[in-house]
């Protein structure tokens, strides 16, 4: 069944503010590289995935806008700790701390899946700068080989590797736009090819941030910073702190 576009967007919209206010009042970096993922993020969790399907966050750098979903669909304690990078089991999705070991990981339970004849599908959410790892390159390498056509491998391409400039990956894959809940769910129906480019915005949601690395781990330190915040939110100083808001 085809999900209600609008009712993505919204869902989007409100998982974007939730992720800026959990970095902003728990003093959190990593806010620009969880904004580029949220339409993705949403299209998955509560668009496309089924209890048959497995989720692989590998993106560990992102996974703010994760942990706002999981908190909203009652998978995770709200009042529980949360570490710089998410390195969890959970159900049908796991998440990991060290970048590029993700592909690795998809594949193998795909190909095992395969294997047993088992249904469902495997998702992994890899961030472009990750591609620099050769093990993300041995995973395509096996899941070509093997016809995995049950995984398809996500590649949050916003264009950084932590604070450098970075490009997609030279492999055969499909480009789409990766603020577009619509054009990524339609995307992600389709199996081959099994890599799939998203292309997004590192900050989207906050002018300010787009294409400014220091956003990778920064947060608001100074009073124009803090303003910055307001505004894009539309909120007062004490808004934007107060948990209760």
């Amino acid at each position: 069944m085809i999900p209600s576009f609008d009712a993505l967007e919204s869902k989007a919209a409100k998982i974007r503010r939730e992720t800026i206010l959990l970095a902003v009042r728990r003093n959190m970096g990593h806010i620009a590289s969880s904004l580029s993922c949220v339409e993705i993020l949403t299209t998955l969790m509560y668009g496309m995935l089924t209890e048959q399907d497995m989720f692989v966050m590998s993106k560990a750098h992102g996974w703010y806008s994760l942990y706002c979903i999981m908190v909203d669909l009652g998978l995770w304690d709200s009042t529980a700790s949360i570490p710089g990078v998410m390195e969890k089991y959970h159900g049908n999705t796991i998440a990991f701390g060290s970048l590029g070991h993700g592909p690795s990981v998809a594949a193998g339970i795909a190909w095992a899946r395969k294997w047993r004849g088992e249904p469902g599908d495997v998702y992994c959410l890899t961030g472009d700068g990750e591609w620099d790892e050769g093990a993300c390159y041995e995973a395509y390498r096996f899941a070509c080989r093997e016809n995995l056509t049950n995984l398809r491998l996500l590649v949050d391409c916003n264009g950084y590797s932590a604070m450098r400039k970075t490009t997609p990956p030279p492999l055969q894959a499909t480009q789409t736009w990766g603020h577009s809940v619509r054009e990524i769910y339609y995307e992600l129906r389709e199996p081959l090819p099994l890599l799939k480019l998203f292309v997004t915005r590192k900050g989207e949601g906050l002018p300010f941030m787009l294409d400014d690395p220091k956003w990778h781990y920064r947060t608001p330190k100074n009073e124009s910073e803090i303003e910055a915040f307001c505004t894009a939110l539309n909120m007062t100083k004490e808004e934007l702190y107060d948990s209760a808001s």
